[in-house]
């Protein structure tokens, strides 16, 4: 609910005025009555109203300094002339509840810092961010936004692909989302360019891949090939009882074997 004082008259404008709804107080500088008071309470529920005026008995100001936290402050008459009242406060000033709220921001400001940082390395965006701006300083490509493109796009179709599932699917999946995306905000020709770079992108990583499994195949059948002969030259050694030759063969043989099974195996988990 909400008080407006309409008029008041002798009052002096240096008192002040002082409203009590239930157990909410409002107090104003009489000479400040340019706005309602408002109060905590609806207006159905009000029983009755207090109003009190408060004159201003005694006044002061002292100067303050940090290598003082104590002072005695005699009050003075607000009227010209009448000097001292004989009336006297005693003030103590503190910084604990400033400097709580002040570590209170600290803290949120830290929070909320470490929650940032926490996201950008989530997803690997500080080290992408330094790798744009570094390319960027590099290369000074007449278009920095074309180029700025080009770059999300390269990162999105390694994301996406490497997340696991059919690389052709994947490049259709990673090709709509960004169609999806970027038709309302980018013009025709280079939302063209954009879908052009990708399909470039996933062709050379298909090839890649086509590449890498014939790898691994062709080494696969080496070491098959080779594991058959480590097999007859070890039974010809145990044939012929001697021939130092044919025992530093099967080492030699024996030695491209593990080197050949440990790359197979590498390639293998990756």
């Amino acid at each position: 609910m909400e008080v407006e004082v309409l008029r008041h008259n002798g009052i002096p404008e240096s008192s002040i005025l002082s409203i009590r709804v239930g157990s909410t107080r409002r107090q104003v500088q009489v000479s400040q009555l340019d706005r309602p008071l408002k109060f905590p309470t609806k207006l159905e529920e009000c029983s009755s109203v207090k109003v009190e005026i408060l004159d201003v008995a005694g006044t002061a100001r002292v100067s303050c300094s940090a290598s003082t936290s104590e002072y005695s402050i005699p009050l003075e008459s607000p009227l010209e002339g009448e000097g001292s009242t004989g009336m006297e406060v005693g003030l103590r000033l503190s910084g604990a509840g400033a400097d709580a709220s002040h570590s209170a921001a600290e803290e949120l400001e830290k929070r909320r810092e470490e929650d940032a940082k926490s996201y950008l390395e989530k997803h690997g965006l500080t080290s992408f961010m330094q790798f744009l701006i570094q390319s960027l300083m590099k290369d000074k490509p007449e278009d920095p936004y074309k180029f700025l493109q080009r770059q999300v796009t390269k990162k999105m179709m390694i994301a996406e692909l490497s997340s696991g599932g059919s690389a052709d699917q994947k490049l259709e999946e990673v090709l709509s989302k960004l169609s999806s995306e970027v038709t309302d905000c980018v013009p025709a020709e280079q939302l063209h360019d954009l879908q052009k770079q990708a399909e470039e992108v996933g062709e050379q990583l298909r090839k890649d891949n086509k590449e890498l499994r014939e790898t691994l195949d062709m080494l696969k059948s080496r070491y098959r090939s080779l594991i058959a002969e480590n097999s007859e030259l070890a039974q010809q050694v145990g044939e012929a009882g001697e021939g130092s030759d044919l025992v530093s063969m099967q080492d030699d043989v024996g030695k491209m074997v593990s080197e050949n099974a440990l790359l197979v195996s590498e390639l293998t988990s990756n």
